[in-house]
């Protein structure tokens, strides 16, 4: 063999298993939000244009070393060659050592799979006496993701405050409202951390949103969708509202095709599924359980774009849960969104009639303070927090305007005044 088909044929091993440590370094971006792909394309190759033939021998032999940890750098390398196999070696195997604990974490017997994938990438390296160098800055960069436009670091932009703002301004959520500022911190903090060379905060981007109908759930999905664009991990930062008949179909195959084609319309922003519970039915012949894979795929696939949050009842979001393996390890971030109170279901009614220009005059409103504090006390079987209270409204709006059909005089005041017997 010529040592032309030889290089081509380290070429060709150097690029599967470059390849393979894709998968690690994106498994890795989901927990971490960080560009893993990047960072190891910048280590390898700088690491390849240190591996010139006088130093080829040490650097293989550091290689070796440093990744099993049997000697520390310091004794191999010399100052700046040092710095640079640090950087290229030892942070990185910190990374992937990591990978290989999340899976232990699950199953003990997973051996260092990660860990000998980025010891190969190296010894290669070394192995070929620096003819890699070329080949990697040419191979790498064209196939390489490209970055999401992120804001500065450790500064606010205008439109994360109007984001964080709109947020404040639902009525109610209090919990809900500080654990997303609690996740938008984690989020802005990890990308600061990671801009100084310090590990990122492993932070889960999906979500399950528990709650009855009508307690803010696709409202706050839409604030947090910006909220995720302004902090640069969303590149569109659109909301895809869905729930089971847009994601299961009739026949098998079906379902993986709306799926797919949904979560084609929801990348770059969030995927939220409503009463995502009702894609678990028990029956062997449902088929959403193929949503659920394809789903669960497509998570992983898009990970460095797309969030999906699943949304439903407490006890039943249990049972979607249970109902695939895969679940429970992608959605980590629960948020409680809480019934209403009394004072909390007037203050929407009050909001929504004010957005539509109406108001309530002073009977109106004692008759619904007392009204809506027994229906948050004692809330009936169909009660639905917000949406209740948006039907209330219209109701005494076509009450108001069957009152008002056929006077003579109409006068603005009457147009936009609802009084008590139009919530009879």
């Amino acid at each position: 063999m010529d040592v032309y088909t030889e290089s081509m044929n380290d070429y060709s091993k150097l690029q599967d298993l470059v390849l393979n440590a894709y998968g690690t370094c994106d498994f890795l971006a989901g927990l971490t939000n960080e560009n893993m792909r990047r960072k190891l394309e910048d280590e390898l190759v700088r690491f390849a244009g240190l591996c010139t033939d006088d130093r080829q021998e040490v650097y293989r032999f550091a290689s070796s070393c440093l990744l099993t940890k049997n000697l520390p750098a310091d004794e191999i390398l010399d100052s700046y060659s040092r710095s640079v196999f640090k950087a290229s070696g030892s942070s990185l195997l910190d990374d992937f050592r990591f990978a290989d604990e999340y899976f232990q974490s699950v199953d003990p017997a997973f051996p260092p799979t990660n860990q000998n994938l980025l010891s190969q990438i190296f010894q290669t390296l070394a192995d070929t006496y620096g003819l890699q160098a070329d080949w990697l800055k040419h191979w790498i960069r064209p196939i390489a993701k490209p970055d999401i436009e992120k804001p500065v670091l450790g500064t606010q932009p205008e439109k994360l405050k109007e984001s964080l703002a709109k947020l404040d301004s639902l009525i109610g959520l209090d919990q809900v409202k500080a654990e997303i500022r609690d996740l938008s911190a984690m989020l802005e903090i990890s990308r600061l951390r990671q801009s100084r060379g310090l590990k990122s905060i492993p932070t889960a981007r999906h979500l399950v949103f528990i709650g009855n109908p009508g307690t803010g759930k696709t409202t706050t999905a839409r604030i947090l969708a910006q909220i995720y664009k302004d902090l640069g991990f969303l590149s569109k930062g659109q909301l895809i509202e869905c729930d089971r008949s847009d994601l299961v179909g009739e026949y098998i195959g079906s379902s993986a095709q709306k799926t797919k084609a949904l979560v084609k319309r929801a990348k770059g922003g969030i995927l939220f599924i409503d009463e995502a519970y009702s894609l678990a039915r028990a029956s062997e012949k449902d088929f959403g359980h193929e949503a659920i894979e394809i789903l669960l795929k497509e998570m992983e696939d898009n990970r460095d774009d797309l969030v999906v949050i699943a949304a439903g009842y407490p006890d039943l979001m249990e049972k979607f849960l249970n109902s695939n393996p895969g679940l429970r390890s992608r959605f980590t971030t629960f948020l409680h969104f809480e019934n209403y109170d009394g004072s909390q279901l007037f203050e929407i009614l009050e909001k929504m009639a004010k957005d539509a220009d109406y108001q309530l005059n002073q009977q109106a409103r004692e008759k619904m303070v007392l009204e809506l504090d027994e229906v948050a006390a004692h809330p009936p079987k169909d009660f639905a927090n917000g949406r209740s209270v948006r039907l209330r409204l219209e109701k005494a709006m076509s009450r108001q305007a069957a009152r008002l059909f056929g006077s003579d005089q109409i006068t603005d005041e009457d147009l936009i005044t609802l009084t008590a017997s139009d919530f009879d």
